[in-house]
């Protein structure tokens, strides 16, 4: 699991399909506690990166947010899903999906300027 990568991917989903489910009144509920949900794997990566691999409480931590992103998936898989199709349709010409891989790609590059930045001073 590559904190960047799932940074991005998060981000590029808030913006390209939980605002369109949050922005239907019966997709609010499973579109903000998705967001809330991106939130908390947010900061145990976090927490992750500012401990030592080698301390006790870095593995246990990890196995949390291991155990809180499957959690994460199987509940988009079963709750979100079906709902967004109702509340927003099928994504038949694929615009969502465009539009989530440029936005991910967005944030990658935004990530790497920034490292490429840290690097330099």
């Amino acid at each position: 699991m590559n904190f960047n990568d799932v940074s991005a991917h998060a981000a590029a989903e808030e913006e390209t399909f939980y605002s369109k489910l949050i922005a239907k009144e019966d997709g609010q509920p499973e579109g903000r506690h998705s967001v809330a949900e991106h939130k908390e794997l947010d900061d145990i990566m976090t927490e992750l990166n500012d401990m030592d691999m080698s301390s006790s409480g870095w593995l246990n931590r990890f196995n949390t947010l291991r155990e809180r992103y499957e959690h994460h998936m199987e509940e988009e898989e079963n709750d979100v899903f079906p709902v967004a199709k109702e509340e927003i349709g099928k994504d038949a010409s694929g615009k969502i999906g465009e539009k989530f891989e440029a936005r991910k790609e967005r944030e990658l590059e935004l990530v790497d300027d920034k490292a490429g930045a840290a690097h330099e001073h």
